[in-house]
């Protein structure tokens, strides 16, 4: 049976093809495309040539928007700062694609710090939020993640994570209860069902939040004093094209103005 991607005029020779007119307008009908894009991504076979340069394209790109987000100060600016880079990489010729989710950071024993969680369900968060943190996949990479030490309410443990985090290799994992839903959530679930709740529970619950978890999956980047789990929903995408977008700017610059300096710097 054709994919739903094939059945589509686009042009599937380069990265960023969701800006075609007809990706867009099958988006209208059928909102899961972006992730019909991320499988498409994700099932491409792609040769040492192009992994090797790919490796280098995210390395650079992503020290120089790192460089310029450190020098920013903004916190909380991970969906801005990941379309930048997908954008940095789509001109590049780079595949790659956006994703949204949870984090669950785990310190190592020596650190003697507890674990901190951005949970996908927050009580105390913005009730109009659909995730709490976003990252990239571009391969050879897992996660490409530049923001992760500078959430709104970052803390102690975030000093041994070393960004930006570029990992190669990360295990999948289910997604736990506890990184999904913050403790009053999981109380309130309790109360609501008479015992404590559990992943079970969501087929009943929110399966539409559980065929997500699952279908998007969880991936676990072991640091050397940290390891980051990443509870990964949904995938998204800029919805302008690069040289027109006014809504992410670092230091008063856009991000096509900080396209046209890295164009300058040397390779």
């Amino acid at each position: 049976m054709p994919s739903r991607l094939a059945l589509l005029p686009l042009d599937k020779s380069k990265p960023g093809f969701y800006d075609e007119p007809a990706f867009l307008a099958a988006e209208q009908n059928d909102k899961t495309l972006l992730d019909a894009y991320a499988g498409y991504i994700d099932g491409l076979a792609l040769d040492e040539v192009y992994l090797n340069r790919a490796r280098h394209c995210v390395q650079r790109s992503a020290k120089f928007l790192h460089q310029w987000l450190i020098r920013d100060g903004r916190k909380g600016a991970c969906i801005d700062m990941s379309q930048m880079l997908s954008r940095f990489l789509e001109q590049q010729g780079v595949w790659n694609y956006i994703v949204k989710g949870a984090t669950a950071l785990y310190p190592a024993p020596h650190t003697r710090l507890e674990p901190k969680f951005h949970w996908l369900y927050d009580s105390n968060g913005d009730p109009n939020a659909t995730a709490s943190h976003a990252w990239l996949c571009a391969p050879p990479f897992r996660i490409v993640d530049l923001t992760l030490g500078m959430q709104q309410n970052s803390g102690n443990e975030d000093r041994y994570l070393g960004e930006p985090i570029l990992a190669e290799h990360a295990s999948r994992d289910a997604a736990r209860l506890e990184e999904v839903f913050d403790p009053a959530i999981r109380a309130a679930y309790q109360r609501q069902l008479g015992r404590p709740i559990s992943m079970k529970d969501l087929s009943e619950i929110d399966p539409a939040l559980l065929e997500k978890l699952n279908r998007r999956g969880s991936w676990q980047v072991d640091l050397a004093d940290v390891s980051v789990r990443y509870i990964a929903v949904a995938v998204t995408a800029p919805d302008q094209p690069f040289e027109k977008a006014r809504g992410w700017s670092m230091c008063g610059k856009f991000g096509w103005d900080l396209w046209l300096d890295f164009q300058r710097l040397a390779p």
